[in-house]
């Protein structure tokens, strides 16, 4: 170890000591500032013959018990590193070098056993229902389950898994080892979002080192530590294995790809399930969607995709309007301009439409829109608006259609003709260019109209174009429109 080093760990050692209670919070937000402390703490932790390993451990013990947040991680991110130098020493069979060790790791797991009243903590964690919304699915999205009668015994029950009362420990035995440990990675696991870069990589170190140490992988990895085979349990796999996966989805691709490889070799060989179901998940999750976050710096965070536990369909309900309306919404159409652009022409006599159309008469295409679907009348309904203009003589015979004309008429007498143009034109001039055959093609057209409506074609707004005329003078084609208010 450096002179350097050591300095910055007995000046850390000192100033702590003659720090008072008031300023504990202002103390441990500046502990980020100094990078090369992080650093030389690792080189006494990895020292097992250092004279500052004792103090060091102590200091990191006061750290925890103080209660303050930024302190107690400070000191878990040294605890990848403790539990290698625990279970090393312990393989050597050398307990007198890691008396210090085993006395911080024991303290800090008969602290988070209980509460702030000296109560043993239960922890609990509920398993997601299918029939019940969580985070993880929407039961909608899922599908309808049969209604058996299991099913319907089971409906509603939520599943709750419960870890603890823990018992408190004096010291590591060879039963209670892994316990322990695997308490202490759980809470390690549990402020993964604060760990630092070298944190992340002495967890993944750790688990190769852990699972490869004795067998014949460790040659492959061409580690030249302890070649001992340290014994490991399902549990404590299982821990690792979710460690490492946070470091996978933040920044530490190559050291959590090499880790998760080893923890599932090692599972493999002791037909650990619960290890080669979750690491198995986490390897098939990794194939089918590209790394992200590999920048060191930032937040970090393990990326899901989460479903919304509200339905976001409208659920109003289906009528005829609607219906009429999304068919009527499916294409686009001609655009009716700017309100200004829009100028209203005074009625005029309805008329009739005439039964035979002159040779030189072009008849009008129709076009029936709700601003957004077109359609045409074609032969049809030329020969319907024929039938609408009937002589008196035929509609004597028709009652009920003679009363349905005069109630109709009635209502279209405060309809407007509006016309439509790019651009604005007078109604003067306007009126001035129109020929005489024109004005009368506008009230057939009109009569048209009429018709129309009583059949049951209801548009919103009829779009009526004319083709150019014999008269040179008409202006060019031009498109009308019935706004039925």
């Amino acid at each position: 170890m450096l002179a350097m080093d050591q300095g910055v760990v007995e000046e850390w050692l000192s100033e702590f000591k003659t720090l008072p209670d008031s300023a504990v919070s202002t103390y441990a937000a500046s502990l980020k500032e100094k990078g090369s402390l992080v650093p030389a703490i690792y080189k006494v932790i990895r020292e097992n013959y250092s004279d500052l390993l004792e103090p060091v451990c102590h200091q990191l013990f006061e750290f925890y018990r103080s209660g303050e947040p930024q302190l107690q991680r400070f000191t878990l991110q040294f605890l990848p590193e403790l539990l290698w130098s625990l279970l090393s020493v312990s393989a050597a069979r050398d307990p007198h070098n890691s008396g210090c060790i085993e006395a911080l790791l024991l303290g800090i797991y008969n602290l988070e056993i209980v509460d702030k009243d000296g109560q043993s903590k239960v922890l609990s964690f509920t398993v997601p229902s299918l029939s019940k919304p969580s985070v993880y699915h929407e039961p909608s999205a899922i599908g309808s389950i049969a209604l058996t009668e299991g099913a319907l015994a089971n409906h509603g029950l939520s599943r709750v898994v419960y870890s603890g009362p823990h018992l408190q420990r004096e010291t590591f035995t060879a039963q209670n080892r892994f316990e322990v440990l695997t308490f202490l990675l759980l809470c390690y696991n549990g402020a993964l979002s604060y760990m630092t870069c070298n944190s992340l990589q002495s967890l993944c170190q750790f688990s190769s080192r852990v699972c490869i140490c004795g067998y014949p992988r460790q040659q492959m990895r061409r580690y030249k530590g302890i070649s001992t085979r340290l014994t490991v349990t399902s549990e404590f796999l299982v821990q690792l294995i979710t460690g490492i996966h946070y470091a996978l989805c933040n920044g530490e691709v190559e050291l959590g790809s090499k880790a998760l490889d080893d923890v599932l070799y090692r599972a493999q060989l002791e037909l650990f399930p619960e290890a080669l179901l979750v690491g198995n998940a986490i390897r098939s999750s990794l194939h089918g969607a590209a790394l992200k976050s590999n920048n060191k710096e930032g937040a970090r965070s393990i990326q899901v995709e989460i479903t919304p536990t509200s339905s976001r369909i409208s659920r109003n309900a289906v009528t005829s309007l609607s219906i009429r309306g999304h068919r009527w919404k499916r294409h686009d159409a001609v655009d009716l301009g700017s309100p200004d652009e829009l100028m209203d022409i005074s009625e005029v006599d309805e008329g009739v439409w005439p039964g035979v159309v002159g040779p030189d008469m072009t008849p009008p295409t129709i076009t029936i829109s709700n601003s957004i679907t077109t359609l045409n009348l074609g032969a049809k309904a030329m020969k319907k608006c024929r039938l609408g203009g009937r002589n008196s003589k035929d509609k004597e015979t028709s009652p009920l259609t003679t009363g349905r004309a005069a109630s109709e008429n009635t209502e279209h007498a405060v309809k407007r003709l509006t016309l439509t143009s790019s651009q604005s034109v007078p109604k003067d001039k306007l009126m001035a260019k129109m020929s005489k055959e024109t004005k009368q093609r506008l009230q057939q057209l009109f009569q048209c109209g009429q018709f129309v409506i009583r059949w049951g074609f209801i548009p919103t707004v009829l779009y009526l174009g004319f083709k150019r005329g014999a008269d040179p003078g008409m202006p060019e084609p031009t498109v009308l429109s019935l706004l039925w208010g």
